[in-house]
């Protein structure tokens, strides 16, 4: 089952999971996981089970995830797909800790996974681009993470998730929703709900996206008789269900409606509805939701008191507000300080909401605070409020013409050093181009080297097999058949022990014209010479076993000797010094790929101190470097070896 499910990843099918085999693309709880783990059978199995309990508790628990991750790694080395998603786990760890390191691992997971083509690997690379996409809004990176999501969408497609299709949708809607393109966003709450109802998409999912969809049509001010059937639909999902946070959004998007169409009872009704659903949740952030939207509702009715009474109970609650929205409250007390006549207090709360702008010259800004604080000082005296203002004019006339000139200055300056760069990055690229071309050229000339090095070497043992199987070997023959004949005529017994010589010695001159070039190899193909080498080299001590899948008939005879020299290479140096108990081999091929996978349970090596540079070692390179191919050699003391090789197959080498 392991094995099988290994090749099945490498050469690229479709992942169709085993009853056994739980898939990253559904939830499960702890107990149904642990469960699952006690009764599974293969190394693979158990290490599937442990990432996905690593999921599970990265999400409440980092401390009890690391060590299900630690052990899925230990067991699943020989899966190429595991060894893909394990950077995914270990990206939901760190989240909190290390968001860079979080973020980088998301976007290695969407790479490594590239090269599967299962409906499980694209619903993987689209949950690691969603994940990148939140942590770049974690930065306020607005292009990043709606660019992630875009690049999200058709891998999700392609996962036939549509649930996570919906979800990626809704995502872009509310990018747009609060950059003000509305009609953007309509049409991609529009997408996600289409996507929602095709599925088996849990209520409270499906509930949300109709309630943003609501909220968008009333920041908007527009299609708002679209938004009531909408909202009689939610009523309907949600009737005889309990109190969830998507009784809380719909409470929050019939409020806003409802508000956009100036039935006033009616929104702040819903709103109290709201926030007493949102306390029973407990659920802070609808709750401020809620009590800042009666906020626009009494500035809208001018009942300033019970705006002032919201803004205050807002910042009581949240004592330690962000920046943006310390802002968003001090503007609104100036605003509704202002609106009361309160002069006095409205300076105060402007001028604090100034303070914490960020460095950017705003004149508009200025001259409102100036205006103010005049008008607060300078009640009684009309004239000299007058001469004030007509000097602040004529200071903001004289700044506007200082800062254009400034303008202008600053753009020819910019358009020079924009001619500078480009010319420094054309001379840069150019540079880099040439540099490149050459190193192709040095390559080219590298491979061209070692193609005629390997063909000559191939031509070469073949013409010393012959020699000796068709030259020494018929020879010998011919001396054993005239010495039986002798021994028979003359009865001499003395003669059968040099005979029997000669039949050893023709027996081991046969065997060294084989290995030099196989028989088998040339009769009857690759996947055959491959079982005869591992029948000759395997001994009682270390049993060989020989798994092959998919290997052509159609591969160039230079491609098949070639493999054929680099396993020959490998299961030698197994049999030799592994003291090994057990050695598999597993060769398989999809289209133009090549895998060979050699492992065993021998006494292994550090890699870090131990030398790969002998002759073997050498001419199983010359041949990887020569197939464009790359070799991966994992091993510890005491734990054995494993050699995983992916080569190209082309038919241009032949």
């Amino acid at each position: 089952m392991r094995n099988l499910f290994i090749v099945l990843a490498l050469v690229l099918v479709s992942f169709l999971p085993a009853t056994a085999q739980m898939p990253f693309t559904r939830k499960y709880n702890a107990d149904t996981l642990e469960n699952a783990l006690k009764k599974a059978g293969s190394d693979e199995e158990k290490a599937r089970l442990n990432c996905l309990l690593s999921l599970y508790w990265s999400l409440s628990d980092t401390a009890k995830a690391k060590p299900y991750l630690q052990q899925a790694m230990k067991l699943g080395r020989v899966s190429p797909f595991l060894r893909s998603v394990y950077p995914y786990c270990q990206a939901y760890i760190c989240w909190d800790t290390d968001q860079a390191r979080s973020e980088t691992l998301f976007m290695q997971v969407s790479q490594n996974l590239a090269r599967f083509k299962s409906p499980e690997a694209f619903f993987l690379r689209a949950k690691s681009l969603r994940n990148y996409a939140l942590h770049q809004q974690a930065k306020d990176n607005a292009k990043g993470y709606v660019n992630a999501l875009l690049e999200a969408i058709p891998l999700a497609k392609q996962s036939n998730d549509s649930t996570l299709i919906g979800m990626l949708h809704q995502d872009v809607a509310m990018t747009f929703m609060n950059g003000g393109q509305f009609e953007k966003s309509a049409e991609y709450y529009q997408t996600a709900i289409a996507y929602y109802n095709n599925t088996k998409t849990p209520y409270t999912d499906l509930v949300k996206a109709y309630a943003l969809l609501v909220e968008n049509y009333a920041y908007a001010g527009k299609n708002l008789e679209e938004a009531k059937p909408i909202l009689a639909k939610i009523g309907k999902i949600l009737k005889g269900k309990p109190i969830t946070v998507a009784s809380a959004e719909y409470d929050l998007a019939a409020g806003m409606y409802y508000r956009a169409v100036k039935d006033y009872a009616n929104s702040l009704k819903k709103f109290d509805e709201g926030i007493q659903a949102a306390k029973s949740l407990q659920d802070a952030y609808m709750l401020k939701q809620m009590s800042y939207q009666k906020y626009f509702i009494y500035q809208e009715q001018r009942n300033y008191k019970a705006a002032l009474a919201v803004l205050f109970d807002f910042m009581k609650a949240e004592p330690k507000l962000s920046i943006h929205n310390r802002q968003r409250v001090y503007f609104d007390l100036a605003e509704t300080y202002a609106g009361m006549g309160q002069m006095p207090e409205a300076y105060q709360w402007l001028k604090q909401y100034s303070t914490i702008r960020d460095s950017v010259f705003d004149a508009s800004l200025k001259q409102e605070i100036g205006a103010m604080e005049v008008k607060f000082k300078n009640v009684e005296n009309k004239k000299k409020i007058a001469e004030l203002e007509a000097e602040k004019k004529e200071a903001a006339l004289k700044a506007k013409n200082n800062r254009l000139f400034s303008w202008l200055l600053g753009m020819g300056c910019l358009a020079l050093a924009c001619v500078a760069l480009f010319a420094y990055q054309l001379y840069r690229k150019n540079k880099k181009l040439a540099a490149q071309q050459l190193k192709e050229i040095e390559q080219q000339q590298a491979l061209k080297l070692t193609q005629a090095m390997l063909q000559g070497e191939e031509r070469e043992r073949g013409r010393v097999a012959r020699d000796l199987h068709d030259g020494i070997g018929g020879l010998l023959a011919g001396i054993k058949i005239n010495l039986s004949r002798q021994s028979k005529m003359e009865k001499q017994q003395s003669l059968d022990g040099i005979i029997l010589q000669i039949d050893h010695s023709v027996t081991e001159l046969r065997r060294i014209a084989r290995n030099m070039m196989p028989e088998s190899l040339l009769k009857v193909g690759l996947e055959a010479a491959l079982r005869d080498l591992c029948e000759s080299l395997a001994t009682t001590e270390a049993p060989i076993e020989f798994q092959a899948y998919g290997i052509s008939k159609k591969l160039p005879a230079v491609t098949q000797a070639n493999i054929y020299r680099i396993v020959q290479e490998i299961l030698s140096n197994a049999v030799r010094h592994a003291e090994a108990s057990k050695i598999m081999l597993q060769c398989s091929q999809h289209e133009s790929v090549f895998l060979i996978d050699v492992e065993d349970n021998g006494k292994g090596f550090d890699t870090s101190v131990s030398s790969t540079g002998g002759m073997g070692f050498d001419n199983i390179n010359n041949r990887v470097a020569y197939l464009k191919g790359s070799l991966a050699i994992t091993s510890n003391i005491g734990q054995g070896t494993a050699v995983h090789i992916e080569l190209h197959t082309g038919e241009s080498r032949s």
